[in-house]
């Protein structure tokens, strides 16, 4: 019965212990969690700044998108200016130019009208004269002339020189009437070129009423140049970028702030239920720790006249097992002399004797130590006996010291318990099996822990290079939200560059839309001259209106029709005139855009053949025009050139070759 009762004792006490083991592990668990939850009232307190700013950045941020909007428009104000400013100065450059033209054709109509006044007063006295020489012819010596009656005529009237002034009086005709249609032309031409002045100067206005409405500017009195607007623009677009920054920082706070919320919630319920089960336990540990006083005091009455063996000390456990070798050599001593075999099995157990004496001597020494432990840690805390630790109070430390020392010793208890029965088994099982065999197992199991030992050791290097990827990772991703931030005014930079803006345009197409449209302006004052005024060339405005498939094309403005069409629909002679005009409206924005650069020399090669006379005589007026500041080279196969070309060089094939002839017309 006292064996069942220590059995029922050593049970309880495990159980004990893996309640208090339990008990320890929950208390570390709410410190642990009591740790968390500071740092959550930390974190939440570092973020309360970001978090209280995110109305004050949200405004922020508003207000640098207004900021912006605002330096875009007057940007674009600026850039348009520009190109109307410069399209107004060529429109009124053209204008002046014409007024001269008007002038000197004005000076040469009226020579031209006194010139056939001249050759109208010269006919007449022609034809006076011719009338005198035929009275002349019908005179006879002696007869009275008709007209005064003389019958004497010493010196009769003779027919004048034979110069015929009819021709001559319908040449001068003819170039009245075309300085008179090139007059009328050419005050056509100033009335467009005032009007396009007029248009420009009326659009010029219209930005700059545009420009008015935008607060913020740097000057209100004046529209910046483009240089200082795309400078304005790029110091609006950096700070939309760091109010933006801001901003989202604000939210990722808010957002951080709500998780930790609610990840403080989760651990405080878990704080609950961890006191709900610590009481719990606490109950249980008591009522365990009175059924155990129960029990030993069941135990104690086993022994009524004898000392009570404590049931958890080793002590017993070496008395059995000395009980167990004495009877075991008894019956050893009592079959020795007829039992050779007996006496080796006899011989063996001696040794194997020897070895659990050692065995045991050194679990007494361990339990010594542990002993030797216990007392010192009694000394230090100061304390006479174990009744004197058991009556003082004990701090939770100290609870959790004590229950750490019980639980090795009675780990301790266990094992060496188990290796007592195991060698008691072994005692009663032993059929003297050889010592190979124990020394194989010995080798095997020494293998086995070697192996494992090899395995903790490649877990350890892996675990290292893990920390140390992770490390790495944890850099790296500091570095790119760094680089993030840097390159964030880039990329916008970059998107509005490529067209990835509200307008949907690159760079690249502005520039060379701004571009082409100065050189229609600058084409315009010829092709209109051409056309009598009826074509304009213009740009297609579809690459503004955010179609990427857009490209920069050219229309033409019909002034018959008050409409717009594509350029493929004019004629050839048509097509050649503003080809013309492009060419030297081309040459004119170069030489206006690169400091001065003169282009001495135009050439052109054929296109003549498919203009009617009307159109070839205003072409080569044009040419004409140009030819005093450049030398125009023209490649034709058209005969009426020939005529209009000052100096000239001729390709005449022949059956021998073809050969150069170089001339002037004369």
């Amino acid at each position: 019965m006292a064996v069942d009762i220590a059995t029922t004792l050593v049970r309880e006490q495990d159980e004990l212990n893996a309640l208090k083991q339990r008990r320890s592990e929950l208390l570390k668990t709410a410190g642990e969690t009591e740790i968390k939850l500071g740092e959550f009232d930390t974190r939440l307190t570092e973020l309360s700044g970001p978090i209280e700013r995110l109305e004050e950045r949200d405004r922020a941020k508003e207000e640098a998108d207004r900021r912006l909007r605002n330096a875009r428009t007057i940007n674009e104000c600026a850039a348009d200016h520009e190109r109307l400013t410069l399209s107004r100065t060529a429109h009124a450059g053209a204008a002046a130019n014409t007024e001269a033209k008007i002038a000197e054709t004005e000076k040469d109509l009226d020579i031209a009208k006194a010139e056939l006044a001249g050759l109208e007063l010269e006919a007449e006295r022609a034809k006076a004269g011719d009338t005198a020489a035929s009275l002349a012819r019908t005179l006879k010596h002696g007869e009275p002339c008709p007209v005064c009656g003389s019958t004497e005529h010493p010196k009769p009237a003779s027919p004048a020189a034979a110069f015929d002034t009819t021709e001559r009086i319908d040449a001068k005709n003819r170039t009245i009437r075309s300085l008179e249609t090139a007059l009328e032309k050419l005050r056509k031409d100033l009335a467009t070129h005032r009007a396009n002045e007029q248009a420009a100067a009326d659009r010029i206005a219209e930005i700059c009423k545009r420009a008015e409405t935008v607060p913020d500017r740097m000057n209100p009195e004046t529209i910046p140049t483009p240089a200082d607007a795309a400078r304005a623009l790029e110091t609006a677009a950096k700070e939309m970028q760091a109010a933006s920054d801001a901003l989202i920082q604000s939210q990722k706070a808010v957002r951080e702030a709500e998780d930790i919320r609610k990840s403080r919630t989760a651990f405080l319920a878990g704080t609950e239920a961890t006191a709900a089960e610590l009481d719990a336990l606490a109950g249980e540990i008591t009522k365990r720790e009175t059924g155990m006083a129960f029990n030993t005091d069941r135990y104690r009455e086993a022994f009524p006249d004898e000392t009570v063996p404590d049931p958890a000390m080793a002590e017993e456990a070496l008395e059995i097992l000395d009980a167990t070798l004495l009877e075991l050599d008894a019956v050893i001593n009592k079959f020795t002399d007829g039992f050779t075999a007996a006496k080796e099995r006899c011989a063996s157990l001696a040794t194997r004797k020897e070895h659990l004496k050692e065995l045991l001597a050194r679990k007494q020494k361990d339990l010594a130590e542990i002993h030797a432990g216990l007392d010192s840690e009694r000394a230090k805390a100061g304390f006479a006996d174990s009744t004197a630790i058991r009556s003082a109070a004990r701090t939770r430390e100290q609870m959790d010291d004590l229950d750490r020392s019980i639980q090795a010793w009675n780990k301790r208890f266990t094992e060496t318990a188990a290796e007592a029965e195991r060698l008691e088994g072994e005692l009663r099982a032993w059929k003297g099996a050889d010592a190979k065999t124990a020394e194989a197992e010995l080798e095997r199991i020494s293998l086995e822990l070697k192996s494992s030992e090899s395995s903790l050791h490649e877990m350890k290097l892996s675990l290292s290079n893990l920390d140390a990827r992770e490390t790495r990772y944890q850099t790296m991703v500091t570095e790119f939200e760094e680089l993030s931030k840097e390159t964030g005014a880039l990329v916008a930079l970059a998107g509005d560059l490529t067209g990835q803006n509200p307008a949907k345009m690159s760079f690249d197409a502005w520039i060379l839309g701004s571009y082409l449209e100065e050189i229609t302006a600058y084409a315009n004052t010829r092709l209109e001259r051409m056309s009598d005024g009826r074509y304009r060339i213009q740009v297609d405005e579809q690459f503004r209106k955010g179609n990427s498939l857009a490209g920069l094309d050219l229309e033409i403005l019909d002034a018959y029709t008050g409409k717009t069409r594509p350029a493929g629909t004019l004629s050839g002679g048509e097509t050649f005139m503003a080809s013309i005009s492009l060419a030297l409206g081309l040459a004119d924005s170069i030489q206006t855009r690169s400091g001065g650069i003169q282009l001495d020399a135009v050439f052109i090669d054929e296109g003549f053949g498919s203009l009617d006379e009307t159109s070839l005589e205003k072409a080569i007026g044009i040419l004409d025009e140009i030819r005093g500041h450049r030398m125009v080279g023209l490649i034709s196969h058209v005969p009426e050139l020939r005529s209009r070309i000052p100096g000239r060089i001729e390709i005449i094939k022949t059956q021998t070759g073809s050969r150069i002839v170089q001339g002037e017309h004369s």
